[in-house]
This record gives C-alpha cells, structure tokens and sequence, in this order.
C-alpha cells in the first residue's frame, strides 16, 4: 500500500567557488544532486554522495542533503535499511526536518517496523501542514498492521484534503473490504475507476471483490480492463483465468494461467490453477 514516488528531498547549496580548481572531486559531488531514477542515475547519485560524505568538507544542512539523496538512491534499489540509516544520519543533522522524516518512514514501512514508521509519519504531519502523502502512506502503515479504523480515518482527512484523488478511494476501498464493508469498498472503487479510467489495480480490486462474490461475468470485465491498461499484470490474468475456470471455459482459463507464467516464471499459484485445470 505504500506509494512509489517520494517526495523531494532538501537541494543542497552550490559548491564555494574556492573548490573550483579541485575539479575532479567537485564533478563526483555534482552527482549527488542528479536527477533521474533509472539504476545508472541511482549509482552515480549514491557514488556522488558518498564522495561529498567522505571529504569531511561538508556540514550541517549540505551534509543532511547528502545524506539523504543517498538515502533516496538507496530506496530505489530497494536497499530500505541502508536508506533509513541515511536518513538517520540526515536526521542528526536536521531533527526536524518533515521531509525527511517521512522518508524514513516509507523505509521504516518497508521493513515493516510499522511503529517506528508511524512515529515517523507522526513527527512529519505535526512539522508540515496539510501534508497529504505522509497521511497517505501512514493510513499504508496502519492497514499493514492491522488498525483498520485508524487507517480509514487517514484516508478520509487524505480525501478531505484531494477529493479526487483515485489512489485515496482505492486504499480506502481495500482497507473497507478486509473490514466486511463491501458496500462502501466497491462504491470507493467505482468513485476510482470513475476519477481515473486507467487506474488498473481498482479495476483489479473490484474484479477480485466481484469474483469473491461469483459474479464472474463483472470479475471477467474489470479484469479485460485491467489488463488492458497493464498488460504484464500477471495476477489479472491468472484471477481471470478462475473466473472462466468457474464458467467451465477450459481453454480460455488455461490460457490465462499460462500468460500468467510467462510473464511471471515464478508464479506458483498460476502453476497450480494451471495444473488442476489441466485435470479437469
């Protein structure tokens, strides 16, 4: 539940113009501010930063802001608790910064330190008024642990803040539907598909809502439009593969389970559905 893209981390101030002869050194701590998420960007971002670290030159605010572009690098690698010891560093240096403190969180959220996380969220949401994607990501973290209401009220002071925010009704849905309140999960859901026509994983909620209720011809639809929308979504196809499993549409069922495979080789649930279909 938790959202890809972090939000902007601190820009450190431009290099003295007494380090100009060092050129060298001072090229390497360009990259640190570089943009760009692709791997390349994320190693040169983290080499960069690490250069400026090291040379003992920087203090306060610029050391933060090295220190927590490496974070970020580190968090695009999927490397959480390298990225969180980076914002601790970045965090010693600047204690309040809410930014920062919300990065930490989403690493802490990732390595399901969830207390930690919402202690984190916390601390930013007091530092940084209407700071919506914190609350955002700390409904996430509730609803990972467990504390359903609390998780739905995040997401309605979200909403309240973006009404038509389609990522808000669809984690407000998911959060309803492990509730029982399917009603309301599948009225978010419709708000979502409604305020985005190309939000594949609410089509995909509200197609496995309707199959988990046997309405296989409306599971059938949501997920066409799922992938549609994502055409490597192998869930999609391996859950419509069961809708027309339960149909007794063989054929198109076996089909679904092995693009299913295809596009994830390790697929073990689309192994199995695909082997029992082949008993039948």
């Amino acid at each position: 539940m938790l959202k890809p893209s972090l939000l902007a981390v601190i820009v450190t101030a431009a290099l003295t113009a007494g380090f100009a002869a060092q050129s060298a050194p001072v090229d390497e701590w360009r990259d640190c501010d570089a943009m760009g998420n692709d791997a390349p960007a994320r190693n040169r971002i983290i080499a960069g930063c690490t250069a400026r670290i090291e040379s003992g030159e920087e203090k306060g605010d610029n050391l933060a802001a090295a220190y927590a572009n490496r974070g970020e690098a580190q968090y695009g690698f999927d490397r959480f608790a390298e990225a969180a010891s980076d914002y601790t560093s970045a965090l010693m240096l600047t204690p309040d910064d809410a930014d920062i403190l919300y990065q930490r969180a989403t690493a802490y959220a990732a390595l399901k330190r969830y207390d930690e996380a919402i202690a984190d969220f916390d601390r930013a949401i007091a530092r940084k008024r209407n700071f919506a994607e914190a609350l955002y990501n700390r409904g996430g973290t509730y609803f990972a642990k467990g504390a359903f209401e609390r998780a739905i009220a995040d997401f309605n002071t979200y909403l309240q803040m973006r009404p038509r925010a389609a990522d808000g009704y669809h984690a407000r849905a998911l959060v309803r539907n492990a509730t029982g309140a399917t009603i309301q999960a599948l009225a978010d859901l419709d708000r979502a598909v409604q305020l985005d026509a190309n939000y594949a994983e609410a089509f995909y909620a509200r197609a496995v809502m309707h199959l988990t209720a046997e309405r296989d011809d409306k599971a059938i639809a949501d997920f066409n439009e799922a992938i549609r929308i994502k055409p490597d979504f192998a869930e999609a196809y391996r859950y419509r593969g069961a809708a027309y499993d339960r149909k007794g549409l063989s054929e198109q069922a076996i089909s679904d389970y092995s693009a299913a495979i295809r596009i994830k080789p390790d697929y073990g649930g689309a192994y199995d559905s695909r082997g029992y279909e082949f008993l039948q």
